[in-house]
């Protein structure tokens, strides 16, 4: 069987980790973007392949030919096979059968559950040269690192990188309200427990809020995502009112392959379902996908509308339909998270709900335009704290400015300033000041970390970096000299009521200054931002 040629990043990717040589990497490659196609190209025999679902395993195999065995269920792959795809449920109960060294290379299809307590039973037992973890979205939910499983990151290939290169479909995203509170939702494992979730979101009036956005905004195929199979049954009932031909599908549904066939050929208008295709399913012709079931877990999110981004002839987009609660609970993972903003910082949030934007094009903008701006900056110290706390972090009374990009800096002075980088796919950030750059740290780590070189360097300048310093002195008016330096570093109009505030302003100001080169007039903010954003 003739294989497919490779697009450029893939034997990149290929490259990398026929350099990496023996080890336990990780490679990120957007959902989508063909992963199971490199599977097929790795070097190395015995071959195992670990997915967690009957659909990842036969796809899987289907990519490296007829000579590739199953195991899982009652299909058992000879013992000498050269390559094994199989499910991690059977191979929990069956990876005696094979000696730990049996497997050259042992890759594991969507690593990013690789820390549950299953897949580690297996890993352990194996001892090959070389495991390979593959994920669309290397962060758990729960917030359980990988760190532990694999030691380098290999290789990274995201959303929109391959949207820009053309290798998958560009996303609009729209947002509808529906008639439900999240807020006090109770949360298990990193999200919002389902039946909960189920109880506050299929209700008749909710259900009828997303068919109509659906009949409204979405393109057939169209792929929703429910809560429960309750659920998807009511709403493919609600959409059958607008759509000729609406089904349902869970994990436990007998005609589940037809469905699928049928919603593949085009059949079917939209098609319901409950956790079945949140993972490595293609299904290239789907032109919008709804996430009915909310979620505060960005990993899973990212899979989801990741059934939309496979590219198909006559397709040149994919819709997104957020559907959020009243209170536009700001835990939610929307396109709007995905692109590392918070609606509720933005000037025109509004703009959300008319119709579907450009993700790519627009959403990347607003992060260096609608939510970096000065109404945002003077609520860091909220956002902060907030940030800290959904994450269990102990910010160690630091004043800590958060960016866009999930940055975090501490600006004393210009030439005295302290900055936490975005945390990599394993979770790990380093920090740099003006002589040092030390890591890679856990988030806490590098807190810590922070705490101690402010103390010990900077302690004359404690009221700066003190979150209770700042939360006393912040209060009182703005100095001159403040007002002065933010007219001449910006001509962003800022009016800040507060000392606290005109801080905030001056973190952001002397942060771009930082980054810039010392250019300090961030002058674009007072029109539109520039391609990609500040920084």
């Amino acid at each position: 069987m003739k294989k497919p040629a490779l697009r450029p990043y893939q034997q990149d990717c290929l490259d990398a980790i026929n350099d990496y040589g023996p080890g336990k990497g990780l490679i990120q490659m957007a959902a989508g973007a063909g992963k199971s196609l490199v599977f097929a190209r790795l070097p190395g025999r015995p071959l195992l392949v670990m997915a967690h679902r009957q659909e990842l395993v036969v796809q899987a195999a289907g990519h490296f030919g007829p000579d590739t065995a199953i195991e899982q269920a009652e299909r058992r792959a000879p013992a000498g096979a050269e390559v094994v795809s199989s499910s991690v449920q059977t191979l929990a109960r069956r990876k005696e059968k094979w000696d730990p060294d049996r497997f050259d290379t042992v890759v594991v299809d969507e690593a990013h559950h690789s820390a549950a307590r299953t897949y580690r039973d297996i890993l352990s037992y194996f001892t090959p040269r070389q495991r390979l973890g593959f994920t669309a979205t290397p962060n758990r939910g729960d917030a359980v690192s990988l760190e532990d499983v694999y030691d380098d990151i290999i290789f990274e290939y995201d959303l929109f990188r391959a949207i820009e290169e053309g290798f998958l479909s560009p996303l609009r995203a729209v947002r509808v309200t529906i008639d439900c509170d999240l807020s006090k939702i109770r949360t298990r494992a990193g999200d919002f427990a389902l039946g909960d979730l189920d109880a506050a979101v299929n209700i008749e009036s909710a259900n009828k809020a997303v068919a109509e956005a659906v009949a409204k905004h979405g393109e057939p195929p169209i792929l929703v995502f429910g809560c429960t199979i309750e659920h998807a049954k009511a709403l493919a009932a609600a959409c059958s009112k607008h759509f000729g031909s609406c089904d349902w599908v869970s994990g436990v549904s007998k005609h589940r392959g037809q469905a699928l066939s049928l919603f593949r050929a085009g059949h079917t208008d939209v098609l319901c379902n409950v956790a079945l295709y949140t993972e490595g399913v293609d299904i290239p012709n789907i032109r919008t996908v709804v996430i009915a079931r909310p979620t505060k877990s960005q990993p899973l999110y990212s899979q989801m509308i990741g059934r939309g981004t496979r590219l198909a002839p006559g397709k040149d987009h994919c819709i997104i339909i957020d559907c959020v609660d009243s209170t536009h609970y700001n835990d939610l993972a929307t396109a709007c998270s995905l692109a590392g903003i918070d609606p509720s910082e933005m000037e025109n949030p509004e703009r959300l709900e008319q119709e579907p934007l450009n993700v790519q094009a627009w959403l990347p903008a607003v992060v260096g335009g609608d939510s970096d701006h000065p109404g945002a900056w003077v609520k860091n110290y909220t956002t902060v704290n907030l940030w800290a706390k959904r994450r269990n972090l102990d910010l160690r009374d630091i004043h800590f400015f958060k960016h866009p990009d999930g940055r975090l800096s501490v600006n004393i002075a210009t030439d005295k300033w302290l900055r936490i980088s975005p945390a990599d796919l394993r979770g790990r950030v380093m920090v740099t000041t003006p002589k040092i750059e030390r890591g890679p740290f856990t988030q806490q780590e590098a807190i810590d970390f922070a705490h101690d070189l402010l103390h010990k360097h900077c302690a004359d300048s404690k009221p700066l970096f003190s979150r209770k310093s700042f939360a006393r002195w912040g209060k009182q008016e703005p100095t001159s000299k403040q007002l002065a330096q933010i007219a001449r570093m910006t001509s962003k109009a800022c009016s800040p009521k507060t000392k606290g505030e005109a801080s905030l302003i001056l973190n952001r100001l002397f942060a771009y200054y930082h980054s810039h080169s010392g250019r300090r007039q961030m002058s674009h903010i007072a029109g539109p931002p520039p391609p990609g954003g500040v920084s």
